[in-house]
Formats: structure tokens, sequence, C-alpha cells
């Protein structure tokens, strides 16, 4: 999938489902989850953010929030309705602001636009925005093979792609690159059975 596909996308579902998303708190126990194993008032780069739904709900328990996304549309929603973060317009392979390190990357759904091969040399940049012992969470779909379909954005239909993939090839991915395998998140069940996973990676002090 082309990213100015993946841009045009979002900028038109975005806007139009953040109400939906606001209001889902399907993964808020996992968020929870996940900040408690920072420590207090941690700061946390929100990868992929949207419209910021789940960047105010790592706010609301206490972390300092930063959210990136390619879509300018989705990023004008998430600052207008989660001001206590900060949200950039960004490609995270391409970053053009100096964000510094975090204690934890949340990763919640961005990473399943990546092809396999494209995932190493995601990990080395993601490493780059982690202090050390910080924590790395995927929220990914499970599978061998990728999902498409061909929704339709404004007067066409593009073709969307979700690579999926499996524990093992992520955790050997991840561990190159330099992280140390930490745990499977438990997910909601209705998440689950989507074939969505959770998985949480760190880096060596």
């Amino acid at each position: 999938m082309k990213k100015s596909d993946i841009i045009r996308y979002y900028d038109d579902i975005g806007p139009a489902t953040a109400d939906e998303w606001y209001a889902n708190t399907v993964l808020l126990p996992v968020i929870r989850d996940f900040i408690s194993r920072l420590g207090p008032s941690p700061r946390i780069l929100d990868l992929g953010c949207g419209t910021g739904h789940e960047s105010k709900r790592m706010a609301a328990e206490g972390a300092e929030v930063t959210g990136i996304d390619i879509s300018p549309a989705c990023v004008a929603v998430a600052a207008e309705r989660t001001p206590e973060a900060v949200f950039h317009v960004m490609d995270f392979m391409d970053p053009r602001e100096g964000l510094g390190t975090f204690d934890g990357v949340f990763a919640g759904g961005s990473l399943i636009h990546m092809p396999m091969e494209e995932l190493p040399a995601a990990a080395e940049k993601i490493r780059s925005f982690i202090s050390p012992g910080g924590l790395f969470l995927a929220i990914m779909q499970e599978g061998l093979d990728p999902r498409v379909h061909f929704p339709r954005v404004g007067d066409s239909r593009i073709r969307r792609t979700i690579y999926r993939v499996t524990e093992a090839a992520v955790r050997e991915l991840f561990t190159q690159a330099g992280f140390e395998w930490n745990t499977r998140l438990c997910l909601d069940a209705s998440l689950s059975r989507d074939h969505w996973a959770g998985f949480l990676f760190q880096l060596p002090e």
C-alpha cells in the first residue's frame, strides 16, 4: 500500500470515526498494564496516534504523551480533542522534529501497514526513540498472509493491505534490533478473536 494512499485513507476515515474511537475503551486495560511497568509520569511516544484517542487515555493515566501520525486530518483532530498531549504530523521513519527519547513507545496498530521486509529498519528507528530500560509495545495482527480490501476513498477505491506477523518472527526481528523480549500482553477477547496481539519488548539498561 502506497504511503500516499495510507494518508488519503486515514484523512478520510479518521475524523469520521473519531467519536467512535474516543468512546471505545477496549485498549484501556492494556494501556494501564503498559504504563504500570514504566514508573510514575512516564514519557510515552504514541507512534501512529491517529485521532489521539489512546493518547488521551494514556495522558489520563498520568503519562506525558507525544503523538505522531502521517495523517494531517487525524493529527488536527488529536490536537483539538486531546490538548493535554503534544502532536506532530510526522513519518516516524523520517522524523523532522527533535523528539528526544521516551520511557515507552506505544504502537497501537500502526505497524500493520509495513511488510515484514520493512520492519527491521522500523525496529532500528523505534529503538532510537527509547531510553535505556524503556519499553516498546507493538499491537499487531497475527497470521501468515496479508489481508487485502478495497475501501472507497472519495470517488475511487484504494488497495489497503494489512500485514500480519507471527510472534516468532516479531520476536526474532526485534531482538536482532537490540531489544529484549519481555512478554505478550493480554488483550480483550474481542481483539484476540480478530487476531490482534500485544508484543512487549524492552531495551537493555
